[in-house]
């Protein structure tokens, strides 16, 4: 049966009429539970004990308000078909969970375990995940669960017998079902990743009919992670035009799991802003058949948004659909793979908003990449390494936080390239390019950009790192960020006596991005050159007291030049030092 929702959404230039259907995709089935994660193809091999098919797992939730039994259920892939048991013997990694249970409470999981699961557990001598606490758990009758689950293999949750369904109470995959029989054929959900050791959940489903995406690493097997103390809230945005409209109008759908028919929610939305908590709006819900609807505008600012609904909060993201202009910037990249280290591009947050990189892409007008296909929250201030090989980067720079491996890597050119970053809207949020005539020594290494918030096809604003920092602020900008040259050395005197004392001439160079040095040279009192930096790419440099031949330089006065070039000319510094020893 189909049940409608109409509102209507006032904006600031005009007025939207919605209409929300929510559909039942089959009659016959029970919306009360839901399959809510799905661990197929666990790495390793599938008939490894301890490993493979023995820790997959079936995740089920009851959504109702009513208590629901779990007495003659079965599960089927459409080639084989299982009858779900109760696990009776407790397992000893999993205590605080309910076994001998043959009823789901509201707001309970389920998680049907492989039979050799408790057997895997002694040859592994430890859990291969943590299974919440308060989990109901079940198993199959048979010794693999659906004769060990495919990458692609969907689910059907049946009542029935092993000839005969009944009736459907859930399913995962990719098209609505219609089962006579169980095993009338193979049931798909398709891995759009084609890799193994992902789960799958459901996502938007209080919209429309179930459906399923993958999770990264992120296992958790007898927690629901949508249900928020006993609340689902799910929310959708309209389609506005972000150059005429400065509201992002939103429209929200809230399931509670107890019965609250007739009773007011209190609900509140705020903007958060740094330290500062602002209301946009409140008011109270009214519940009927276990949903209630929302509706409010979200001001496009630079802030992030919650929402309350009784004690339940959830954060909403706007970035989806809309995102500060140059929120997120390219900030040093590395085009030259070698043996050791794998190409990378390093993204930094410099908006004061929670940034979602899920659907971003990086690339040319050519080629493009999704960076990432799960949520990936880059909050203000912070770097993220996109790179071919994450796992070789680790072993690189030890102690990398942040890194993301697409599962598509766009080849960078190793010596001039345009890189796009665009946003889930496909607009541009930052291009910058790089080119190896710009630059008069660049054999190998990453560049750094100086300024964030110019061109990033300035030749001006790159340069090679002295040492790259991959999720880490760039070296260059330590003495780059500056209105003109900035000279100094010390200490005065210096003393090059090996005593560990005042031992080296610090040589202190910061330059504008427009100041490039033509030469940097120490001379003696009558003039003489007595030593000249080469190679000069960093901003300090220290001085020994010896010749460029390794002679001791005799006691006395020195000076150190720095000849410079930008857009007007040259220009000549110099600073008056001592030595003694």
């Amino acid at each position: 049966m189909n049940q409608f929702f109409c509102f209507q959404i006032q904006s600031l230039y005009y007025r939207v009429y919605i209409l929300i259907i929510f559909v039942l995709p089959i009659t016959g089935y029970t919306q009360n539970v839901i399959i809510t994660e799905i661990y197929r193809d666990p790495p390793g091999s599938e008939t490894a004990l301890g490993g493979g098919a023995s820790h997959e797992y079936i995740e089920i939730t009851n959504l109702g308000c009513d208590t629901f039994p779990l007495k003659n259920l079965l599960i089927t892939d459409g080639i084989d078909a299982d009858s779900l048991i109760m696990w009776d013997n407790m397992i000893s990694s999993h205590q605080e969970c309910f076994y001998s249970q043959d009823f789901l409470l509201p707001g309970q999981t389920a998680l049907i375990l492989d039979s050799d699961y408790s057997r895997a557990l002694q040859e592994n001598h430890a859990p291969p995940f943590f299974i919440e606490k308060g989990t109901v758990l079940l198993r199959v009758d048979d010794r693999d669960l659906g004769n060990g689950l495919a990458v692609d293999d969907g689910i059907v949750l049946y009542r029935g017998d092993k000839k005969n369904v009944i009736e459907i109470i859930a399913s995962a995959s990719d098209e609505p079902v219609y089962l006579d029989s169980p095993v009338s054929g193979k049931i798909s959900l398709s891995n759009p990743i084609n890799r193994e050791g992902f789960s799958v959940t459901p996502s938007m489903f209080l919209f429309d009919s179930v459906h399923y995406f993958y999770k990264i690493d992120t296992l958790s097997p007898g927690k629901f992670n949508e249900l928020n103390n006993g609340f689902i809230a799910q929310w959708k945005f309209c389609s506005v035009d972000f150059n005429r409209q400065q509201v992002l109008p939103c429209s929200v759908l809230c399931l509670g799991v107890n019965d609250y028919a007739g009773l007011l929610v209190p609900w509140c939305l705020e903007s958060v802003f740094g330290l500062k908590t602002h209301i946009v709006d409140k008011g109270v819900m009214s519940f009927g058949n276990q949903k209630g609807v929302l509706v409010f505008d979200l001001p496009l600012e630079n802030v992030d948004y919650y929402l309350t609904i009784d004690t339940s909060r959830w954060y909403i993201d706007i970035s989806s659909v809309w995102s500060p202009a140059a929120s997120v910037v390219i900030s040093e990249i590395f085009p030259k793979a070698t043996q050791n280290e794998p190409e990378w591009i390093e993204l930094f947050n410099q908006s004061s908003k929670s940034i979602n990189l899920k659907g971003w892409k990086l690339g040319n007008s050519e080629d493009t990449i999704e960076i990432t296909g799960r949520d990936f929250y880059l909050e203000p201030g912070q770097y993220v390494v996109i790179t071919k090989n994450a796992k070789s980067l680790n072993v690189r720079y030890f102690g990398l936080n942040l890194a993301i491996e697409p599962f598509v890597w766009h080849t960078l050119n190793n010596t001039s390239d345009t890189i796009m970053l665009l946003n889930t809207q496909s607009v541009l949020m930052d291009m910058v390019c790089y080119n190896k005539k710009w630059f008069n020594l660049w054999s190998s290494g990453s560049l750094e950009r100086i300024k964030f918030q110019e061109s990033g096809c300035d030749s001006l604003l790159w340069e090679p790192a002295l040492i790259a920092s991959p999720g880490m602020p760039n070296g260059v900008q330590f003495y780059r960020l500056v209105d003109k040259p900035v000279f100094d050395i010390g200490p005065v005197p210096f003393t090059p006596d090996n005593d560990g004392k005042d031992d080296y001439l610090q040589i202190s160079l910061k330059l504008p991005p427009s100041y490039s040095i033509i030469s940097l040279a120490i001379f003696s009192f009558s003039g003489r050159m007595v030593y000249e930096i080469n190679d000069v790419k960093q901003g300090v440099f220290l001085w020994n007291g010896k010749e460029n031949n390794g002679k001791p330089v005799i006691n006395g006065p020195i000076f150190v030049a720095a000849e410079l070039k930008y857009n007007k000319g040259t220009k000549k510094l110099l600073k008056k030092g001592v030595l003694w020893r």
